[in-house]
């Protein structure tokens, strides 16, 4: 296949919003092989939005790798309780200020260069928890709990039962109202029968006119 067609090949599958994941590996391979991806961007604010998204497609890249799961989600406010305390996991070598959510980070570029370059060589990486990190974490989550920092997720009381439908729950309201459109049509008919017999019994006997002799005429 010429390159021209195998390039527009790759852009159409691209497009498709499914294949974010694919879009960010083209970046990624489209930068190793010596060209500057973030010279297409014009706004400082447009190259911070790109090299979040490139962070963000690293570290989901090297979650998926260590715990062998393909639809695994990282939630950064969560990042304790559910990847070091109960995945036991930890991402190491993070460089920025804070850990949160990518899209509120700052969109000064140095900063985000330097995490990035640190995913891409390794610096910075998921790694297995030791004992002592799951073991803090656990209790570091135990106690905000205890503290109402953070309220566990409620159940449903009927979890595990089968919900039953309510009786005489499914057309209901449809019914009721074809019996009410049915009461109301079955009336104006009759009242139109009545006033057909008004007018033909108007027809067949015509109004007697009194005089003031009593004669009827």
């Amino acid at each position: 296949m010429p390159p021209e067609s195998s390039l527009s090949a790759a852009l159409e599958i691209s497009s498709a919003p499914h294949h974010s994941l694919f879009n960010s590996t083209l970046v990624e391979a489209f930068s190793v092989a010596g060209c500057d991806f973030m010279s297409f961007y014009c706004t400082p604010r447009e190259k911070a939005e790109h090299l979040r998204k490139l962070i963000q497609w690293k570290i989901l890249e090297g979650l998926v790798k260590i715990t062998g799961e393909q639809d695994v989600r990282m939630e950064y406010v969560k990042y304790e309780q559910e990847m070091i305390a109960q995945r036991g996991i930890v991402l190491h070598g993070w460089l920025l200020s804070e850990f949160k959510n990518l899209s509120e980070l700052s969109t000064s570029l140095p900063p985000l260069k330097a995490q990035y370059q640190a995913l891409v060589d390794g610096m910075c990486h998921w790694d297995k928890a030791t004992p002592d990190e799951h073991e803090a974490a656990r209790k570091g989550y135990s106690e905000r709990l205890a503290s109402s920092q953070i309220r566990p997720r409620k159940q449903c009381s009927n979890k595990g039962k089968k919900h039953a439908r309510p009786k005489n729950a499914k057309g209901k309201g449809k019914a009721v109202q074809r019996d009410e459109q049915g009461n109301r049509g079955a009336s104006d008919i009759d009242r139109d029968d009545e006033d057909e017999d008004e007018n033909e019994n108007e027809n067949d006997h015509p109004q007697k006119r009194h005089h003031r002799d009593g004669a009827v005429t």
